[in-house]
């Protein structure tokens, strides 16, 4: 089994370490590597992006679907909405002096796929059908909850990404506040991460109760 080291130099991400016919079978085993090791998923997501987007002809002429294995990792990745919630205790130890800290352990990976995705353009249709699927959520509150999430990273991440129609998607005030009534009717939601959804409702003037 290769390591994700040796998988990203192999493939690229902005071309591979050989031609198109000697890498491309090592793609496979990096989309497995990617959804079976989160932790270092991150670390590869750009190189399977790349050749995915450079080779797109070579691989269509071969018949492989890969590409569509990029939308299976973002609904993988999207299909549980679980925070984490560290306390001043631990920030403290952690060398922070911030009252607690909530993070999604997938949101990093979803966000850095949608920007690689965005960058090398050739699938940019995969990742506006993804945040479409999560503004269009019918009611769905995980679903509800992640466009939420994506909306939090575009208007308050440090480096939101950079396309016009999802930089747009959240300005339309009433699609937050649809998803937001939607992670209200869950209290479950609402409960398990108390903290992270009072900022979230705050950022967008929104409050669960009333939503």
């Amino acid at each position: 089994m290769l390591s994700w080291v040796e998988l990203r130099w192999l493939l690229g991400p902005h071309g591979p370490a050989g031609t198109y016919e000697e890498v491309v079978y090592f793609l496979p085993l990096a989309f497995d590597h990617i959804q079976q090791d989160r932790g270092n998923a991150i670390e590869l997501t750009s190189a399977v992006v790349g050749f995915v987007s450079l080779f797109a002809s070579n691989l269509e002429s071969d018949g492989a679907l890969e590409a569509a294995r990029l939308n299976d990792l973002l609904h993988h990745w999207s299909q549980d909405f679980s925070v984490i919630h560290e306390t001043r205790e631990q920030r403290r130890a952690a060398g922070s002096t911030a009252p607690y800290l909530d993070y999604l352990p997938n949101s990093g990976l979803i966000i850095d796929t949608l920007e690689n995705i965005i960058e090398f353009h050739r699938h940019k249709d995969i990742a506006l059908d993804f945040v479409l699927s999560l503004a269009h959520h019918n009611g769905n509150p995980i679903r509800a909850a992640w466009f939420l999430e994506f909306a939090r990273h575009q208007w308050q991440g440090s480096t939101p990404i950079a396309d016009q129609q999802l930089i747009d998607f959240p300005t339309d005030p009433a699609m937050p506040a649809q998803a937001a009534r939607a992670v209200a009717a869950d209290p479950h939601l609402l409960t398990a991460s108390p903290t992270y959804w009072r900022g979230v409702f705050h950022l967008f003037d929104l409050a669960p109760e009333s939503a």
